[in-house]
């Protein structure tokens, strides 16, 4: 048979297009950045591809974070595969959506709705959540902050994603079967214990902590509406997972950034909020002058930004960096200028040698920067 799996470059799709190939079928991955030969452009938010050729359709691509457009790509796609005849389609959907109130399980139901309606051949099957799931909302949120929050009381169910694919395989042999039993993971767990164990596991020093979340979908959470009856679906536990997790080295680079960039808000905040306390015991420059709003205005407040901000993001630490090195040059120049108007008289040589030490400092992160980029 002729697939097309859309998604199909992601955790579960990765799994599946490899297993149907191996079975003998002729199988296209949709995704929206096609870079072989067996890849097709599919995005969500634009018209589907045709489907003339194709007898199956796998549909895979979701938008967590959109609801609206998960919902309307999967329609548009249930309409394409009735225009095109296609044999049928497999829908890939979540334990738990037909009562929750979370925007993107109602989502889901709304398209299995769709689906049901559509007059295509279907498939549907709801599993709980991957293994990788909580690892991924952990790896973003840690990248820009020193501790990772999560919501009380909530709980959930992981499943190895290779279970799925097995699965999802299976049905696509099977032909249209309907709504079939969900997968669900043999475990229950709590949300707190799986961000401690991961953050345990990669040892970043993070920490986890409990933050205040209310409204009807965190109450659905809470209430297990997410949960189905634990059963041996086989594959790896998510301990099991996280004992492949490799543990990261700290990021010396991201965590100097950071360091830095704070000092540079402080600063700001004590000269915004008092400038004449912080000239007359750190500047020494007077009350709110000129050299006050160049070092604001030109090198404290943007440098700041783009400093925490590369602290996340690698690609941007070189040029980022070198951008600092000529403002902080830029700043020694501005001290320069000023280091006799200084009162008391050694705040002005004592404000250099501390950029002189930072430009050291900078020049050093650079280096670092430039070899693990490489």
């Amino acid at each position: 048979m002729r697939i097309l799996v859309t998604g199909g470059t992601g955790d579960l799709g990765g799994r599946l297009v490899p297993r149907l190939e191996k079975a003998g079928h002729d199988v296209v991955v949709g995704t929206r950045t096609p870079s072989a030969d067996d890849h097709l452009r599919y995005e969500l938010r634009e018209p589907p591809p045709s489907l003339d050729d194709f007898d199956v359709v796998v549909h895979l691509a979701t938008e967590s974070l959109q609801p609206e457009v998960d919902l309307e790509g999967a329609t548009r796609l249930w309409e394409a595969a009735a225009a095109a005849n296609v044999s049928y389609v497999v829908y890939m959907s979540i334990v738990g959506v037909d009562d929750h109130a979370f925007p993107y399980y109602r989502a889901k139901a709304e398209a299995e709705r769709r689906l049901t309606e559509s007059g295509v051949p279907f498939t549907i099957l709801r599993a709980t959540q991957f293994h990788r799931l909580i690892p991924r909302f952990v790896d973003e949120i840690a990248a820009r902050a020193f501790f990772v929050p999560v919501p009380a009381g909530v709980s959930l169910q992981p499943i190895d994603a290779d279970v799925v694919a097995e699965r999802l395989e299976d049905l696509v042999g099977q032909g249209p079967s309907g709504r079939v039993d969900d997968l669900a993971g043999p475990e229950v767990l709590s949300l707190d214990e799986m961000v401690d164990d991961y953050l345990a596991a990669l040892g970043t020093g993070r920490r986890r902590i409990r933050v205040a979340a209310w409204g009807q979908a965190v109450r659905d959470f809470r209430d297990g509406k997410q949960l189905a009856r634990p059963i041996d679906s086989g594959g790896e536990t998510y301990t099991e997972y996280l004992a492949t997790v490799p543990v990261r080295r700290p990021d010396p680079v991201a965590a100097s950034l950071r360091i830095v960039s704070a000092a540079f808000f402080a600063i700001m905040v004590w000269m915004l909020v008092s400038p004449a306390n912080f000239h007359a015991n750190l500047a020494g420059f007077g009350d709110f002058n000129s050299h006050f709003i160049r070092d604001t205005g030109t090198f404290i407040l943007p440098l700041a930004i783009v400093l925490w901000l590369a602290a996340s993001r690698s690609s941007w630490r070189v040029p980022v960096l070198v951008t600092a090195l000529i403002h902080n040059g830029l700043h020694l120049v501005n001290h320069m200028v000023d280091v006799a108007n200084t009162d008391p008289a050694w705040q002005g040589p004592g404000n250099l040698a501390a950029l002189a030490v930072l430009q050291i400092a900078l020049w050093r992160m650079l280096a670092v920067a430039r070899t693990s980029n490489r």
